[in-house]
C-alpha cells in the first residue's frame, strides 16, 4: 500500500486528495491527507540508501546531463515552513537518472548535486549555477546553442549573418552525427570532420568578437556579442571538449 501510495503522488502527480479517493474506491481502504504525507515519508526514508547510490553512480560517470524545473513543493512533511519555491533538479547519464526536489536553484545546488570534484563533462544550458565548472567540463546544451544561434540570425544586420554561418554549422554536425549512429559515417571520420569545423565555428566568433562595439551600444550586433559570443569565443579559449562519444 505505501509503495501504490508513493507511486500515485509521485510519478502519476496525483494530489493527495485524489490518491485518497483512489484507495477508497479501488481498494476500500480509507486514508486522511495526513496519512499519504505519512507514508510518502516512509518510502523515501525507505529509499534513501539506493537514492544516493543512484547519486553516487551518475556522480562517477564521464559524461552526465543536468537541468532543473521548478516544482510545486509545499510543507505537507514539514520540511519547508516558509513554502519556498521548489526545484526538480535531474542529472541524467545513459543507465541511470537521479532527481532530487531541493528548496534551492543556486550555485552550491548544483556543486552538491554534481559533486565538486566531478572531473567529466557537464551538458546542461547557460544557467548561471553552473558557471562553477571549469569551461573545459561544461558542454552547452546542443538544443540551447541551436537556441541561441537562432536568435542570432534572426536580428538584424551583421548578427543575422552572424547567426546563420552558426546555423549552417550546426546542421552539418548533426548531419554527420545521424550518419554515425545510422552506420553510414565511422566515429573516426566523424571526428576527423569535426576537428575542422569546430575551427570554422571558432573564426565565426572570433571575427564577430573582433568587430568594433562600443561600450554603451544597444544594437543586435552589441547584443549579440555581449550576451552570446563572448562567452562561446572563452569555451573555445578555453579548450573546450565534445560530449559526442
Amino acid at each position: 500500500m505505501s509503495a501504490i501510495v508513493a507511486l500515485l503522488s509521485g510519478p502519476y502527480r496525483l494530489s493527495y486528495r485524489q490518491v485518497c479517493a483512489l484507495m477508497s474506491d479501488l481498494f476500500g481502504v480509507p486514508l486522511s491527507r495526513g496519512s499519504v504525507g505519512r507514508l510518502r515519508a516512509e518510502m523515501s526514508a525507505a529509499l534513501r540508501a539506493p537514492v544516493a547510490a543512484a547519486q553516487d553512480y551518475v556522480q562517477q560517470q564521464p559524461v552526465l546531463h543536468s537541468d532543473e524545473t521548478s516544482f510545486p513543493q509545499r510543507n505537507r512533511d514539514g520540511g519547508n515552513p516558509h513554502h519556498t519555491k521548489g526545484w526538480l533538479w535531474v542529472l541524467v547519464t545513459p543507465l541511470v537518472s537521479f532527481f532530487e526536489v531541493v528548496l534551492s536553484r543556486s550555485q552550491p545546488t548544483a556543486q552538491a548535486l554534481i559533486g565538486e570534484s566531478y572531473g567529466g563533462i557537464v551538458t546542461s544550458d547557460r544557467y548561471s549555477a553552473d558557471t562553477w565548472m571549469a569551461l573545459a567540463h561544461w558542454q552547452v546544451c546542443w538544443a540551447h546553442l541551436k537556441r541561441d544561434f537562432t536568435a542570432i540570425a534572426e536580428r538584424m544586420g551583421a548578427s543575422s549573418e552572424i547567426g546563420a554561418a552558426l546555423l549552417r554549422r550546426q546542421r552539418r554536425l548533426f548531419r554527420w552525427w545521424h550518419r554515425v549512429r545510422d552506420g553510414t559515417l565511422s566515429r573516426e571520420q566523424f571526428i576527423h570532420q569535426v576537428t575542422y569545423l569546430r575551427q570554422g565555428f571558432k573564426a565565426t566568433l572570433e571575427e564577430a568578437a573582433a568587430l568594433p562595439i562600443a561600450p554603451d551600444e544597444k544594437s543586435p550586433l552589441a547584443k549579440t556579442v555581449r550576451e552570446q559570443v563572448t562567452f562561446y569565443v572563452e569555451k573555445y579559449r578555453s579548450g573546450v571538449r565534445s560530449s559526442f562519444r
